[in-house]
């Protein structure tokens, strides 16, 4: 089992750790233009790890263990334990496939990606805390990708008058926009703790009075997302609720 260092401390950008497993194994990837293609990389697997491994909503750390820079992370639960296996192009990176369980590795993350991605996030779920409860709505699903991040609603209640407003009115649509923006703002303004807890051994982080499970990486307070832009609404059919899409400039 691979204990997540960067749960407990998302500002650790280096760190020693032992070797566990090295392999191989067929993946998905994403090239340039993200479009998935298949290939066959090389693994390895340490006692403890700094990367943040895909999933949640939130892409997988960038950097390097030795030498070898790092393609993909992905936690892999087995019935007994979990894994967080580091991916790797093994045909370009050679020296790693000589370690062995036991030997010293040094790993290396991307600070500033590090930072970007701590920011989506973080906006992410202060965004669905006040659009709760602004409207009879709960957030779903949360992209936290850079460039591509949205937070998608569904209505709790069978009024569908608000739903039919902004489906069919842009004005309506561009007020929203505006009025959440400028309660974003406020919250900005005020420096929000955003504190991390686990009961149950369950993960969660709190903004304002939003308490959610995640094991994600987020900023110390709101502050941390000034520059948080939201430019998008879109309604969505099945089931009724609406998109809304934003930016961490």
């Amino acid at each position: 089992m691979t204990r997540k260092t960067y749960e407990i401390d998302s500002k650790i950008f280096n760190v020693i750790a032992n070797v566990i497993m090295t392999g191989k194994k067929e993946i998905r990837l994403l090239d340039e233009k993200n479009q998935p293609y298949q290939k066959i990389c090389g693994f390895i697997e340490t006692d403890h790890t700094i990367f943040h491994p895909q999933g949640g909503g939130q892409p997988a750390d960038r950097g390097f263990i030795g030498d070898a820079e790092i393609l993909h992370v992905s936690l892999e639960k087995t019935a007994e334990s979990q894994h967080i296996l580091h991916y790797y192009d093994f045909e370009k990176f050679t020296n790693i496939e000589k370690y062995q369980p036991g030997d010293r590795v040094e790993l290396r993350i991307d600070p500033e990606f590090r930072f970007q991605c701590a920011r989506y996030h973080s906006a992410g779920h202060l965004l669905a805390d006040i659009v709760e409860k602004a409207f009879p709505v709960v957030a779903v699903k949360g992209n936290h990708f850079p460039n591509q991040a949205s937070v998608t609603f569904v209505f709790s209640d069978a009024d569908d008058s608000f739903f039919n407003s902004l489906k069919q009115d842009a004005k309506i649509r561009e007020n929203t926009i505006k009025d959440l923006q400028e309660k974003f703002d406020v919250k900005v303004k005020q420096a929000i703790p955003v504190s991390i807890s686990e009961s149950d051994q369950i993960r969660k982080i709190s903004i304002s009075d939003r308490v959610m499970p995640c094991g994600g990486t987020h900023v110390e307070n709101t502050a941390r997302l000034f520059g948080t832009s939201i430019f998008e609404i879109t309604p969505e059919k099945k089931p009724p609720g609406f998109k809304i899409k934003y930016s961490c400039a």
